[in-house]
């Protein structure tokens, strides 16, 4: 950001192992102030979760929200982690997993994929004012979508 003379001074970045640490205690420990909106933006983190923990984390971080706060996900199919709709995905995942970070979360959008990812935020206490999905316009099952969601 600093390259690109993006003022970032009011940002703080706060490293967390989901799996073995609590990312609300560090996060209030660097200042995080409850009553103000925020934006949550969490990409790329929950594939490499267990679905237990991105259930809790997300939950945490509704639990956290005032009224006008955004949470920002993406989340994978089920099928893209299982290298079914793409080859070069599949043999990129077994290189990724051989380097000790194997993919473990995912959402089935075999059928219904918006249903699906609302159903999955509802039951974390969210509920979902945006969806962008990916993978249709190659006449494919879905692959990909972000969200945005609020709390319940």
């Amino acid at each position: 950001m600093k390259k690109a003379g993006i003022k970032h001074d009011w940002i703080t970045y706060i490293p967390v192992d989901y799996s073995n640490e609590s990312w609300v205690d560090k996060l209030l420990g660097a200042g995080f102030d409850k009553t103000k909106k925020t934006l949550f933006l969490w990409q790329s983190v929950s594939l490499y979760l267990e679905a237990d923990i991105v259930k809790e984390t997300l939950r945490k971080m509704a639990d956290l929200c005032v009224d006008g706060s955004i949470i920002a996900q993406d989340f994978y199919s089920k099928a893209f982690m299982l290298g079914e709709i793409s080859k070069i995905a599949k043999k990129n995942m077994s290189i990724i997993e051989k380097m000790g970070e194997p993919w473990k979360f995912t959402i089935n959008m075999s059928n219904d994929p918006k249903a699906a990812v609302e159903s999955f935020l509802k039951e974390c206490g969210l509920k979902m004012t945006e969806y962008i999905q990916f993978g249709e316009k190659l006449d494919i099952e879905p692959f990909y979508c972000i969200v945005e969601a609020e709390k319940l």
